[in-house]
């Protein structure tokens, strides 16, 4: 399992972002946008916020997200790491560097 390195206050960052119902989760296109979901469904286009190139944690997560599955999605964020939602799977963890 990859390990992505971040430090508390860039994960606690990460978690503020997240608009909606928790935990807290994100959503990313096969095109490696991504953005906080506000709720469970499909996030129209005009609701969402994309973060890519901000957070470069949040791209590495992408990256992570875009190559266990095909068509993207929904993943989810804990302090013990990144998970998909559709069957909970955890698919990296964190190292906090400070």
């Amino acid at each position: 399992m990859q390990m992505i390195p971040i430090s508390r206050k860039r994960f606690l960052e990460l978690l503020e972002l997240q608009i909606g119902k928790k935990p807290f989760s994100f959503s990313c296109s096969t095109d490696k946008k991504v953005w906080p979901t506000p709720r469970h469904g499909l996030t129209q286009e005009e609701e969402r916020t994309y973060l890519q190139g901000i957070y470069s944690e949040l791209d590495q997560i992408v990256d992570i997200v875009a190559k266990e599955r095909d068509e993207a999605g929904r993943f989810y964020l804990s302090v013990e790491g990144v998970f998909l939602s559709h069957d909970d799977r955890q698919i990296a963890g964190f190292r906090f560097v400070d």
